[in-house]
């Protein structure tokens, strides 16, 4: 395993399996989150496998089921950490896609605001198509938001 820094980005180089990672990581600031160490055990053990690849390719004494079968825990380890980091990055991934997805809702109206509900639907009512809508929220200029929010919340 080889590693260059540049400006702060780290490269990592697996020449034995020729594989090549590149990673932004900010600096040291206090404990690292569970997402950094999950990273930090995917290439530690993916580094580990490269070093037992190296050595394994370098004995002649070996036949090549022998380099497979003298890496293959080294290769379990790896293949699990990288499961689990997958798993748990695209559950981090999910939460930011739900977080953003509630960020960007429309609001919605309070149950006993029956004024914006009539509002809401006049709107709707009125403005039939998006060209419609497209030109209303143009003329509205920077006070758009309401007629914005309107033409979003579709029930």
């Amino acid at each position: 395993m080889q590693t260059n820094q540049v400006r702060d980005v780290e490269i990592i180089t697996f020449p034995a399996i020729k594989q090549r990672l590149a990673q932004r990581w900010p600096p040291p600031s206090g404990a690292s989150s569970v997402l950094n160490r999950t990273v930090q055990a995917v290439i530690q053990a993916v580094g580990k496998l490269d070093d037992a690849t190296a050595v394994a390719q370098r004995d002649t004494s070996l036949s090549p089921a022998g380099r497979a079968a003298r890496v293959k825990p080294l290769r379990d380890v790896a293949e699990r950490q990288v499961g689990d980091a997958k798993s748990r990055l695209a559950a981090e991934r999910e939460r930011i896609d739900s977080a953003r997805a509630k960020l960007f809702a429309p609001p919605s109206l309070a149950p006993a605001d029956a004024a914006g509900a009539v509002t809401d639907a006049e709107i709707r009512g009125r403005l039939q198509t998006t060209d419609e809508a497209a030109s209303a929220i143009k003329a509205a200029g920077g006070g758009a938001d309401r007629l914005i929010a309107a033409l979003l919340s579709f029930t």
